[in-house]
Parts: C-alpha cells; sequence; structure tokens
C-alpha cells in the first residue's frame, strides 16, 4: 500500500512537467445557444499553423411539437422538423500559438455551411385535414469573427457573429381534404431556389484535449 501512494506521489507531482510539452492542439466544442432551439451540434478543431486552425461541425435537427383535443373539440395538430448539418471551417487568429497552446483570442473564419431539412405539418378536425411536407436543402458561404478563451483547465467557450450566404431548394407538398361534401382532395406541389443573406451567431462550450 505505501509502494502505491509513493507511485501516485510521484505521478502527481511530475504530471505537470511532462503534460507541459505535450498539450493538446485539439478543441472539442458543444453548441450552447442551439439546445434551446433544437439544434444539437458538437465540433472539432484542430490546429495546423502558428496563426491558423480547421474545424469541423456536425448536428442533428430535431423539433417536434403535438397537440391533441384542444378546446373541447375533436383536433390534432401536429408539428415536425428534422434534418442534419454539416459545416468544414478554416480560421486566422490575430494571435500567435506555439506548439504547446490551443487556439485562443480573437479571429476570423470561413465555411461551408450544408443543411437538410424535412418539415412536417399535420391538422385534423371534425371537418378536414391537412398536410404539409417540405424538403430543405441549404448550401451556404459563411464569414465569421469571434473569440475564443480556453481556461488553464481545458474549459472555455467560443463565440462567433457574421453573415450567412446562402441557396435554399425547396420541394413541398400540401394536401387538404374536406370530410363533408364530394369536394375532392386538394393537392399543390411546388419548388423553388431561394437566395438570401442571414445572420449567423452562436456560442459553444468548449474542452481543449
Amino acid at each position: 500500500m505505501r509502494t502505491i501512494f509513493i507511485l501516485l506521489f510521484l505521478a502527481l507531482i511530475t504530471l505537470p512537467s511532462t503534460a507541459q510539452p505535450t498539450l493538446p492542439k485539439n478543441v472539442f466544442k458543444l453548441s450552447f445557444d442551439g439546445f434551446f432551439f433544437g439544434r444539437y451540434q458538437a465540433s472539432y478543431e484542430r490546429v495546423i499553423g502558428k496563426y491558423t486552425s480547421v474545424q469541423l461541425t456536425l448536428g442533428g435537427i430535431v423539433d417536434l411539437s403535438k397537440t391533441e383535443n384542444t378546446g373541447g373539440s375533436n383536433y390534432n395538430n401536429e408539428n415536425r422538423v428534422t434534418g442534419f448539418v454539416a459545416s468544414p471551417e478554416f480560421r486566422v487568429y490575430l494571435s500567435e500559438f506555439t506548439n504547446t497552446d490551443v487556439p485562443t483570442g480573437f479571429y476570423f473564419g470561413t465555411s461551408i455551411r450544408y443543411r437538410n431539412l424535412n418539415t412536417f405539418e399535420a391538422r385534423e378536425d371534425e371537418f378536414s385535414s391537412y398536410e404539409f411536407n417540405e424538403h430543405e436543402r441549404n448550401i451556404g458561404l459563411g464569414l465569421v469573427a469571434g473569440v475564443q478563451y480556453v481556461t488553464s483547465f481545458g474549459l472555455g467557450f467560443d463565440a462567433f457573429l457574421g453573415p450567412d450566404f446562402k441557396y435554399s431548394f425547396l420541394d413541398s407538398e400540401t394536401n387538404e381534404i374536406n370530410k363533408f361534401g364530394n369536394d375532392p382532395a386538394l393537392i399543390l406541389s411546388s419548388s423553388s431556389i431561394i437566395q438570401e443573406t442571414l445572420p449567423f451567431a452562436g456560442i459553444n462550450i468548449s474542452y481543449a484535449f
């Protein structure tokens, strides 16, 4: 038992000296603000130079809601949004970090973002039923300015803001049925392409390892 304590003590006092030269160049992150909007994303950042790094973000989008028998009537309402997002990013930091530093400080970045979304809406009552399906694909270019801070314990945050220039490809179908009478079902289909520029911002909780 005494030998075990001695070995543990030696390991603890030598840990700082042995760990310092091999401090990581990697940062793992989880989207903090995304949890409030049904967007669950994780990112991995890796240092590749004295001022530069690359990052990959992957995530899923899940937003579900369902209402039944509202207002004392036979009424059902369902909304569902699901999908995924993928985004590689290149960053340039304003201050140099050495081989033993994780990327910290102010930076500028550019990214390519791809997002795939499926939206489903259904509404039914005593008189009619309605369904709406939409498939949306976004591809765009993002430009961000941000700041990343990492403590000596490896925990930190990453906050960023910038414009997102994107194209959206939309395919939708609407199906509406009148339960009374002989009216046929109304089915509408459409496809469109939308170009837009939107603000893009976020806060990540990070850990260097």
